[in-house]
């Protein structure tokens, strides 16, 4: 009679313990669906607001008065050339970012000198600086969660499927502190850009060679290691094909 009345107490407690296990499961379940949910809703909206944006100032051209007061924010000072004062810098034709062709003095910036190293990634294999780098390489500094991040790299994926025979290489580096490979892969998945090689900076090897402050910080260097462009904010579509497109023009020069 004990016997039967533990054994009986014991296949309640496992049924209870079984049906906690599937609400949980359930739980768990709804949330990564809303999280996926909410990831291509905010790439959706950033696809549509950069999209606007670049139509807004596609043809836009300042006279020289309007461009010593605001063409400085629409381009890439780490040229070291100030937009205010250097010859030949016009609006038209021209993404942000770059500086116009005509500028004379364009200093060259190159990969910074660093010892190699590696970065563990969600596909198992290791990315080595700059021992993977292609024909045009294209760095992101992103993290889990961040929704610019997630449409900047839906872009890069984009271009990777149209360049990757070309020899781009996309890396998308995670630069927070405490974010782990687990939660990244997840993050890729949801994000839909498997093609694209995510890694994790542990270390900050990354962050202090390439001098990254903000997440959505881009650089694109060509063949030779020349710095083709540099941002820190999201970058739409038009502009990433605008600069991976100079990178090639620049290996063939």
């Amino acid at each position: 009679m004990t016997n039967h009345t533990h054994s009986s107490g014991s296949t309640e407690s496992f049924k209870v313990t079984r049906h906690r296990i599937a609400i949980i499961s359930q739980w768990l379940l709804t949330i990564l669906f809303l999280l996926g949910v909410g990831t291509v809703f905010g790439i959706v909206v950033m696809r549509v607001n950069i999209t606007g944006n670049n139509a807004s100032t596609s043809a836009f051209v300042l006279s020289d008065a309007e461009s010593s007061l605001t063409r400085e924010t629409e381009i890439d000072l780490s040229h070291g050339v100030d937009a205010a004062t250097s010859p030949g810098i016009t609006a038209d034709n021209e993404t942000r970012g770059f500086l116009a062709e005509t500028v004379p003095d364009r200093p060259v910036i190159r990969i910074p000198a660093f010892e190699p190293f590696s970065l563990p990634t969600t596909n198992g294999t290791p990315a080595h600086f700059p021992d993977d780098f292609g024909e045009v390489t294209v760095l992101l500094a992103a993290t889990v969660g961040c929704p610019s991040c997630a449409a900047e790299g839906n872009f890069l994926s984009q271009l990777m499927t149209e360049y990757e025979g070309r020899g781009l290489r996309v890396f998308i580096v995670d630069i927070l502190p405490g974010s782990s490979l687990e939660f990244l892969r997840m993050w890729v998945n949801v994000s839909g850009t498997e093609n694209l090689t995510w890694a994790l900076d542990e270390d900050r090897h990354f962050s202090d060679t390439f001098n990254i402050q903000l997440l959505d910080t881009t650089i694109v260097y060509d063949a030779s290691g020349q710095q083709v462009f540099r941002d820190e904010w999201v970058t739409s579509e038009e502009t990433l094909r605008t600069a991976v497109e100079r990178a090639f023009a620049n290996n063939t020069a």
